[in-house]
C-alpha cells in the first residue's frame, strides 16, 4: 500500500480548507468554483520568491478543483471538509512535513479573497476565525 507524500497530503488538505470556505455560507457559486484554483495557486506564491515550484502551484490548483468537482465531496458541509483539511494537515506535519507550520500565513489572504468573491458574510467569517485557530494549533 503506497503511503501518500507529505507534500499530496498537505496540497489536498488546503484544497479541503478552500472548499470549507466557499461552503460556510451553504452556497457555493460557479464563480467560486472557477476562482478556488486560482487563489491556491496565487497562494503558493507568497513564499516562492523565485518562482521555482511551479509543480506545487499546479498539484495544489488541481487539488482544489478536484475536491470542488468530486461527486464524493459533493454533499459534504463545510465543517466536513474543514475537519478532513486539517487531519489531511497533522497526517503532513507528523511525516515531517515542515511546510504544513507555513500554510496559515501562506493561504490565508487568498482564502479571504474567495470569501469575498459572493459577498461577504458571517458565516464565513466565523469558518475564516476557525482555521486560523486550527491552522495555529498545527504550529
Amino acid at each position: 500500500m503506497n503511503t501518500p507524500q507529505p507534500g499530496a497530503l498537505r496540497s489536498k488538505g488546503i484544497a479541503h480548507l478552500y472548499a470549507a470556505v466557499a461552503k460556510a455560507d451553504g452556497i457555493v457559486s460557479g464563480k467560486e468554483k472557477r476562482r478556488a484554483p486560482y487563489h491556491g495557486r496565487k497562494s503558493q506564491q507568497r513564499f516562492d520568491l523565485f518562482q521555482k515550484n511551479e509543480s506545487v502551484r499546479m498539484s495544489i490548483a488541481g487539488d482544489i478543483a478536484e475536491v470542488f468537482s468530486t461527486i464524493t465531496f459533493h454533499d459534504w458541509p463545510a465543517r466536513d471538509h474543514l475537519e478532513k483539511g486539517i487531519q489531511l494537515l497533522n497526517q503532513a506535519a507528523s511525516s515531517g512535513d515542515w511546510a504544513t507550520q507555513l500554510v496559515g500565513p501562506q493561504i490565508q489572504d487568498e482564502l479571504e479573497a474567495l470569501a469575498r468573491l459572493d459577498g461577504y458574510n458571517i458565516k464565513e467569517s466565523k469558518m475564516l476565525a476557525e482555521i486560523r485557530e486550527k491552522l495555529r494549533e498545527l504550529e
